[in-house]
């Protein structure tokens, strides 16, 4: 596989911390946009990268912020970046938005911040939840104009959260994909990652899809070749399939919701990815997979 960092040239990778999804700054004619601001802990690392980038390309300032969706993982640092860079509009979804004012996803935040800085970090951190905010909150399929014939589309991606957005460079068709259409652990290693709804994510996926996309870039990865673009997509249908028969296929066996949760893990969690995603990020997610799978194909009700 080609060099998974071999972005083109007005992407810049300034990605901070262990664990962390991948951030880059997107140089357009008019605009800065950083995409995504990883982990709280690693907030510094990745401010000083921001303003290495800024000056090599003779510029100080970033103008637009996206967020992917609202997990700690990716939010972690914005409080941070906007200390630096107060007047940059921060991208989300309303859902986002709206959950970025919740005090139980904050706690939430906060608990697997604080584990992910004791597993990875070198120095206290604080997550700032508080200070977390979203000003943009575009529909499906709206774009925001970045000057010079330069957009970005704005495409809908529920199932890995209900949050999810996947954005792409027009006219470029450069796309970022979300966690909805599975990560790449390593290379020919596809997760699934579904969360909340299984028929979410296979319409996202046949969405991104059908837009085909020039360039792929991939959350937590980076580049695919370009003439596996289309197939990351297949890929991760086959994979989001196998991981429904499989908790469906435990569920039939055991009857028991603990014992497929027990099971999931013992099949999809993985020591070697550990350096990626902390056990209590992986459990926190995998109790929600498991029951809205179960959920979404009528063997357990709400």
């Amino acid at each position: 596989m080609e060099d998974r960092f071999n972005f083109p040239e007005n992407i810049v990778r300034v990605t901070a911390g262990a664990g962390s999804c991948e951030s880059m700054l997107v140089f357009t004619k008019e605009s800065t946009v950083l995409m995504e601001t990883g982990m709280a802990y690693g907030h510094r690392e990745l401010v000083d990268n921001i303003k290495k980038a800024l000056s090599a390309r003779g510029r100080s300032r970033v103008d637009y912020i996206t967020i992917s969706h609202s997990h700690y993982d990716h939010i972690g640092a914005l409080p941070y970046v906007l200390d630096e860079w107060p007047d940059a509009k921060v991208i989300a979804s309303a859902k986002t938005k709206k959950v970025f004012r919740s005090e139980g996803a904050r706690r939430t935040m906060k608990k697997l911040a604080q584990a992910a800085a004791e597993n990875f970090g070198t120095d206290p951190m604080e997550f700032r939840a508080e200070d977390l905010r979203v000003d943009m909150t575009p529909g499906d399929n709206e774009t925001i104009d970045l000057g010079s014939g330069e957009r970005i589309r704005v495409l809908e991606t529920k199932g890995h959260t209900s949050c999810c957005l996947t954005y792409v460079f027009e006219p470029q068709k450069i796309m970022f994909s979300s966690e909805s259409t599975g990560v790449m652990r390593k290379e020919g290693v596809l997760q699934a990652e579904i969360i909340t709804s299984y028929n979410d994510a296979v319409d996202s996926a046949q969405k991104c899809m059908a837009y085909r996309p020039k360039v792929l870039i991939t959350p937590h990865y980076g580049i695919m070749p370009e003439n596996e673009n289309l197939s990351f997509f297949i890929w991760f249908l086959i994979a989001a399939a196998k991981e429904r028969d499989f908790v469906l296929g435990s569920f039939e066996k055991t009857g028991s919701y603990e014992k497929t949760l027990e099971d999931f893990a013992g099949r999809y969690w993985n020591e070697e990815w550990a350096n990626g995603q902390p056990i209590e990020a992986f459990m926190e997610n995998a109790k929600y997979t498991v029951r809205n799978l179960l959920k979404e194909s009528g063997r357990i009700e709400e």
